[in-house]
């Protein structure tokens, strides 16, 4: 503000000279801005000032729109100036607001190294970048801890939003994929992998599968395993960081993939077409994953000129690509 440690100044003293006086009018008259925080001031009184600690609502807007951001209470902003005056004079909410800062830069240091790493090689966030947070005395900042997390929360989930590929709510499978697959091979291994896959344990799932594949490579229903393990390679692709930064794993998504193509290989008898039909439209799941949609369109026009039991979804899917 303009003229405001001018003005902080006048205020802090008990009695002003005439000259001060005056110098004060004139500056009110001169600064709208210097009026409104004086009419502020006024109204609040020192009891504002020295009775009392900055809230947690009051010192997380500080930090916000000290950053140029919204606060979450916009009438906070005309009533910066009487926090800054307190946290001058308070030393427990000057060492609050480094605490707030300090958050605040972890975020920012956050940002500028995911936006980093977005633009050089599209990777996605590893562990490393898990943002640490500095231990502290809990009684004395369990609740501006907890404000300060809720910042943290926020800024990641923006930062979330902007670097999810682009393709991902199309490549998530949702509610599609039931993994409570069919009985589709009848053999005790197979039951096995039923079990597995209803207690969604999918990493003991995916050795029973690669086992029956193994063993019995020249079974007439074979193509069924390759169906059930691309499927269940799809479901271990999804990845997300505490439920943010939403993503894929390119391995898990290629493996799905390239089952699925052999389950369209080996199948080739006729009588289970719809079988087929399905690993196209989860192919094409698996090609967006992997942000190829030129070859996800190819496999979804194949279901809907096919009048698969997935058409209805894949027109959609066809519809968000155009």
């Amino acid at each position: 503000m303009k003229n405001f440690d001018r003005l902080i100044t006048l205020l802090e003293k008990n009695n002003l000279t005439e000259e001060e006086k005056n110098s004060l009018n004139n500056l009110l008259k001169e600064d709208p801005d210097a009026n409104e925080f004086y009419n502020s001031y006024k109204k609040l009184g020192i009891a504002f000032l020295n009775s009392r600690h900055l809230t947690i609502d009051e010192l997380a807007d500080h930090v916000l729109i000290k950053k140029g951001l919204e606060p979450v209470k916009k009438e906070n902003i005309k009533n910066i100036p009487l926090f800054d005056v307190h946290i001058r004079r308070c030393e427990k909410c000057s060492a609050e607001m480094k605490f707030y800062n300090k958050e605040y830069s972890d975020v920012e240091n956050f940002v500028g190294t995911r936006f980093k790493t977005r633009a050089e090689d599209k990777t996605i966030i590893s562990d490393s970048k898990i943002i640490s947070i500095p231990k502290f005395n809990f009684s004395r900042y369990a609740i501006i801890g907890i404000s300060a997390m809720a910042i943290i929360f926020f800024s990641l989930m923006v930062i979330s939003s902007i670097t999810t590929s682009k393709y991902y709510n199309l490549a998530s499978l949702g509610d599609l994929a039931d993994m409570s697959v069919s009985r589709g091979r009848i053999t005790d291994d197979f039951e096995l992998i039923i079990k597995s896959l209803e207690e969604k344990d999918y990493r003991r799932a995916i050795e029973y599968l690669q086992s029956d594949i193994e063993l019995n490579k020249n079974d007439e229903t074979i193509f069924y395993s390759h169906y059930v393990l691309g499927l269940t390679y799809l479901e271990t692709a999804e990845k997300d960081l505490l439920g943010m930064f939403p993503s894929f794993d390119k391995s898990s998504a290629e493996a799905a993939l390239q089952n699925f193509k052999r389950t369209i290989e080996l199948n080739t008898s006729g009588k289970f077409e719809n079988v087929n039909l399905d690993a196209y439209f989860y192919a094409a799941k698996a090609s967006l994953m992997l942000e190829d949609s030129k070859s996800a369109k190819e496999y979804l026009n194949i279901v809907v000129k096919e009048k698969g039991s997935k058409m209805s979804e894949a027109r959609q899917i066809l519809n968000e690509l155009k």
